[in-house]
């Protein structure tokens, strides 16, 4: 299955992205399921952008 920003349930929202280029949404958590992605700058990034 692939989902992009689809909202499953009242509280949770999910996205596939292969390039982790991840556009905020509200809310007040967040959780990143980063399976087989290598490149540690890539998950840095979007943590970084999704805090400020």
């Amino acid at each position: 299955m692939y989902y992009n920003n689809d909202w499953l349930y009242n509280n949770l929202c999910a996205k596939d992205s292969s390039d982790f280029d991840i556009d905020p949404i509200s809310g007040k958590n967040c959780f990143i399921i980063s399976n087989n992605i290598n490149n540690r700058f890539m998950i840095e990034k979007t943590v970084n952008k999704l805090i400020t």
